[in-house]
């Protein structure tokens, strides 16, 4: 029986003090215990090791409000998305660039930059609290080619709305799509285009991109046509069933994108952009046709064609 929320909070505080979270969360850690469901659940405070995908490792910091570094210390690198992070990761080890826009605090991109000292990695976070995390974690790894910026992407320069939905874990959840969730608190925050990133910072070859920003990836494209027709580069992007499919579509099919559900199986052709009404495989690729052969050579993973 889920506890009453008003219990939930309390019990929530009392395990993120950091006495109380080294003396009866981390002991669990050393026997195992993150096998259990609801163990990946409790809250991590302070810095630690994560591993996984034959050898990645990367240093997160949690202050307990991180719920993906809670996955993350209970059950390594395999206990978030780990059907698009490893592929993610595979793929940037074959990159020159790569962008991690809506980072969070910052997993895609700390992967990528583990595993590849030679490529320019990018992460974007618009919200100033995740982005202090997403910082932080940066800067534990001393990742000199991994650089961070609290920035919005869209289609649009300027200053922008941004709604943050409440709770007691970080707000992953946070959008400009006005409506998409029910908001906490509204912030003001900066946003501009890939393309005019782009044309500012001199990048030169962007192969891989990974778009999470609750809804408003169809304007981060927008904003980046210039980019991509550039670049080509391959996108894993969050897909939420009825939400973003038709305008997802509509402005790759004519780019000559190729349509991939990233599931547990690998990656699966789809001819038409369909969000996993379980949420479980929230995640597409979307693969220039002329790519197809570098992804199938880089990917580390099986890849269904139809």
């Amino acid at each position: 029986m889920p506890l009453p929320p008003r219990i939930k909070q309390v019990a929530f505080r009392a395990l993120t003090q950091p006495v109380i979270n080294r003396a009866l969360v981390r002991p669990l850690r050393g026997i195992g215990a993150g096998r259990l469901d609801r163990i990946k659940r409790l809250p991590v405070v302070g810095t630690f090791t994560t591993t996984g995908f034959d050898g990645c490792t990367v240093t997160l910091q949690s202050r307990g409000r991180d719920s993906i570094a809670s996955r993350l210390y209970w059950r390594g690198l395999e206990g978030f998305e780990p059907e698009s992070l490893g592929t993610f990761r595979h793929l940037a080890t074959a990159s020159d660039g790569v962008l991690d826009i809506g980072a969070n605090t910052g997993i895609y991109a700390l992967v990528a930059a583990a595993g590849n000292p030679r490529a320019t990695v990018t992460a974007f976070e618009p919200v100033p609290e995740i982005f202090d995390h997403l910082a932080r974690n940066a800067e534990l790894n001393e990742f000199a080619h991994l650089g961070v910026e609290r920035l919005a992407l869209g289609d649009r320069d300027g200053e922008i709305e941004f709604y943050v939905p409440a709770g007691i874990t970080l707000a992953t959840g946070g959008s400009a799509a006005a409506g998409f969730r029910e908001a906490g608190q509204t912030l003001h925050v900066r946003c501009t285009t890939l393309d005019d990133y782009m044309h500012q910072h001199g990048h030169p070859q962007i192969d891989l991109i990974k778009m999470d920003t609750e809804a408003t990836e169809p304007a981060v494209l927008d904003g980046a046509v210039g980019t991509i027709a550039r670049c080509r580069p391959a996108i894993v992007c969050e897909v939420l069933r009825g939400r973003t499919e038709v305008a997802l579509q509509d402005r790759l099919q004519p780019a000559r994108y190729l349509f991939f559900h990233l599931t547990d199986r690998g990656l699966e052709q789809r001819h038409s952009i369909q969000g996993d009404g379980t949420y479980r495989f929230k995640n597409f690729m979307f693969v220039p046709a002329e790519r197809l052969e570098w992804v199938r050579r880089h990917a580390g993973v099986p890849i269904t064609l139809t």
